[in-house]
């Protein structure tokens, strides 16, 4: 199977895709003696002329495998270019962090392919002008990727949504598959041209077997030995073309994603397991049934059918992606939202003979962005409802989220607070400490726990007590702070009034002349 974003192809510029049979060679009659001087010259002519042969069919099967290099390497960087994406994407949504080193080990792959890719293409001037055209596109594609990670990380999923919406990182990808296309064009028209040379040059060394073999029964041994060696070369092609046909049929079966695939009229052609779990047809009664019956969505909030995207696909020859709350009812009536896309099917002439549908499950995902929602707003009501001044910050320490009780007690608005703007509310002979204790439990992980003073909207400083605890992740690492501050003042300016208290207290009862004791209720 392919990646989702792609039109995926098929055969070997043909289609559909056949081989044509070997031909067959008849001996002709020759003459019944031939000179010895003419028998020695045919056998050394005929000889020299089947050792070129064959060293130009191995040359021109070099070739074809180069070709074939030059096509995996573009594959790899498409597949890559995809999977950074898909990984980016769902870091948007999630917002963990151990994802991001699969993003860059997604966009590394693509640019170790991009080399590889211009070391293979190095004699050929059109494919390196577009290798460099490639490699800044997927450089660019990287930077966009990593750009709305930041934006998620400094200003949250609203802000990095509004960048995916902008659709330029999708523009850029469907730019490298335009240009990826293009280079698999120019290497198809290469491999049918050295197919068609390799193809040229064993026609050739079969006949000049043949021939040597009229000459006498030296020529015969020859013709045996060629046509043994090419054999077994046929043989090892066909076990190679087999065995390349099962990894296909065991990727098919292992992508996690459920994949359906149909013809142009919209009739499956066929199925993986995974779609054969969630459509609830197999893959034998699906067959030759028109997609809309197996592959029967609607929206989750209106219930109206939705247009199916594999007839768009096909109508259209464009990738179609499914609708948001999209529902799949199975066929015995189980419903589950899914998300994805349609491709259409080409071949390497450019006819769309079919469309592939890959789509998933997304119900875990719909049901843990529920939770995260009705997390997130019973976080905030209460924070919100709190005495203490409330913040959040990321494990880096930067603070991403005051509620209002802090702007309204410091007078700031939050595009003062961004980031480390909370310092311009410290006191500058005690911030230095605050830096210090603060990047410490940075640093090592522990809880912040200090008293300092904040400078109020009236300016005027009041002490407050400050702790922080981190919030870990499922690992252990922490993955955010959480912090409040707490108004002491009153509280200080109680324990010094009676402290004064206690003092002329003391004060008076040492000045009495009398004497004095105190005794107990009983």
């Amino acid at each position: 199977m392919g990646v989702p974003g792609r039109s995926y192809e098929a055969g070997a510029g043909r289609c559909p895709a056949g081989e044509q049979p070997l031909n067959a060679y008849n001996q002709s009659d020759r003459g019944v003696l031939v000179g010895l001087a003419g028998i020695v010259v045919l056998l050394v002519a005929n000889a020299g002329l089947s050792y070129r042969n064959v060293r130009q069919l191995n040359d021109n099967n070099r070739s074809v495998d180069h070709t074939h290099d030059v096509l995996d390497g573009l594959a790899d960087i498409r597949a890559a270019v995809n999977r950074a994406a898909v990984v980016q994407r769902t870091y948007l949504v999630t917002e963990d962090n151990a994802l991001l080193p699969e993003m860059d080990a997604a966009l590394g792959v693509a640019e170790q392919n991009v080399g590889r890719v211009g070391s293979l293409t190095a004699d050929n001037p059109d494919q390196q002008a577009r290798t460099a055209d490639l490699a800044g596109r997927v450089k660019a594609v990287g930077d966009r990727l990593r750009r709305t990670v930041a934006v998620r990380s400094a200003e949250g999923f609203d802000a990095a949504r509004r960048v995916v919406q902008g659709g330029e990182s999708q523009r850029q990808i469907e730019g490298i598959h335009e240009l990826v296309t293009g280079m698999e064009g120019e290497e198809d028209r290469l491999l049918a041209l050295r197919r068609e040379n390799s193809e040229r040059a064993y026609t050739t060394a079969v006949v000049s077997g043949l021939v040597a073999a009229l000459t006498g029964l030296a020529a015969v041994g020859m013709v045996v030995w060629l046509l043994q060696r090419h054999l077994a070369a046929r043989t090892r092609a066909a076990a190679e073309i087999e065995d390349r046909s099962e990894r296909l049929r065991t990727t098919l079966a292992s992508i996690g994603d459920a994949v359906i695939t149909t013809d142009t009229a919209g009739r499956v052609t066929g199925m993986n397991a995974v779609a054969e779990a969630l459509t609830g047809w197999s893959t034998a009664d699906a067959a030759g049934v028109p997609l809309a019956a197996v592959f029967n969505i609607v929206n989750e909030d209106t219930r109206r059918p939705v247009e199916n995207p594999a007839f768009r696909a096909l109508r259209e020859g464009v990738i179609v992606g499914l609708a948001n709350h999209t529902v799949l009812i199975a066929r015995d009536g189980t419903e589950r939202p899914i998300d994805d896309s349609a491709a259409p099917i080409r071949c390497k002439a450019g006819e769309v003979v079919g469309c592939v549908l890959v789509f998933r499950d997304i119900t875990e995902r719909h049901e843990a962005e529920r939770r995260l929602r009705e997390s997130e707003r019973q976080f905030r009501t209460l924070a919100e409802s709190i005495p203490q001044l409330c913040w959040m910050a990321e494990p880096d320490g930067h603070i991403f989220w005051y509620n209002r009780r802090w702007y309204d007690y410091t007078g700031t608005t939050p595009e003062q607070m961004e980031g480390w703007g909370w310092q311009s509310v410290h006191d500058p002979d005690v911030l230095p400490q605050v830096l210090e204790r603060w990047k410490a439990s940075i640093a090592t992980g522990r809880p912040f726990d200090m008293v300092f003073p904040l400078r109020g909207k009236d300016g005027a400083f009041r002490p407050f007590l400050t702790r922080v605890e981190p919030v870990a992740d499922d690992g252990g690492r922490v993955a955010r702070w959480f912090g409040t501050n707490t108004d002491i003042g009153e509280v200080q300016r109680l324990e010094a009034s009676e402290r004064e208290a206690n003092r002329r207290l003391r004060s008076t009862l040492e000045s009495l002349t009398d004497g004095f004791w105190q005794v107990g209720p009983d």
